[in-house]
């Protein structure tokens, strides 16, 4: 409060107007102050992320690393910086009956995933990632796996918010889930001179057969 009661009065005559504004703007309805007050905006950093690791991926993880599955889990969350989520794509064809023709629907594609990681200084989730492109082409003989022993049963990229339940982790509202899903690339690593705050990252694609929306507000 301002020791000037002009001040005041001022500032309270321009927040009813504002008010006013807006409630003949959105509806008498609306919250006061801004159309998105009732549900608020979600932040693209609230996220993370559950992998679901093929059984081949464990046990040569297993054998050619000393983190313990538990850890490495939930270096896969926090050390991933973005996402780039999939979603489907409706694949048309053209049909003339008669007349123009039409579009019509015959299958639906899935995008690939994107996931940008930091390094860490052992570089233990970029060898995780290693381990598994070696599943599914082994180096040595130069032979393809079988596809169930090198796909994930599911990884989920769960949207959260600032609600939290006794002080509990974040409430999830909503989850995609990837199904049978694999890394195809891991993109190069750029280094550079420049500055040493840089952190070091590096992009996983990976491609799944399906990408569900599970709307956990609705369970």
């Amino acid at each position: 409060m301002s020791t000037n009661p002009f001040i005041d009065l001022y500032y309270g005559l321009r927040t009813l107007v504002t008010e006013r504004r807006e409630q003949q703007q959105y509806g008498a309805g609306t919250l006061v102050g801004s159309p998105f007050n009732a549900y608020g905006i979600h932040r693209a950093n609230k996220y993370d992320l559950s992998f679901n690791l093929p059984s081949m991926v464990l046990q040569r993880a297993t054998t050619e690393m000393t983190t313990n599955i538990t850890e490495l889990n939930k270096m896969l969350s926090t050390h991933c910086t973005n996402v780039i989520v999939p979603q489907g794509n409706i694949s048309t064809t053209q049909v003339r009956v008669m007349g123009e023709a039409r579009s019509v629907p015959y299958d639906k594609i899935y995008d690939t995933a994107t996931f940008t990681f930091y390094m860490d200084n052992n570089g233990i989730v970029h060898k995780l990632f290693s381990i598994w492109m070696s599943c599914i082409f082994e180096p040595n003989t130069r032979l393809y796996n079988y596809y169930d022993d090198f796909v994930s049963q599911s990884i989920d990229i769960r949207l959260t918010n600032n609600e939290t339940v006794n002080g509990s982790d974040p409430i999830a509202f909503k989850t995609v889930r990837l199904l049978e899903a694999y890394p195809s690339t891991i993109a190069p690593i750029q280094l550079t001179g420049l500055t040493g705050a840089q952190p070091t990252q590096f992009d996983v694609t990976m491609i799944c057969r399906r990408a569900l929306d599970i709307d956990l507000l609705e369970q």
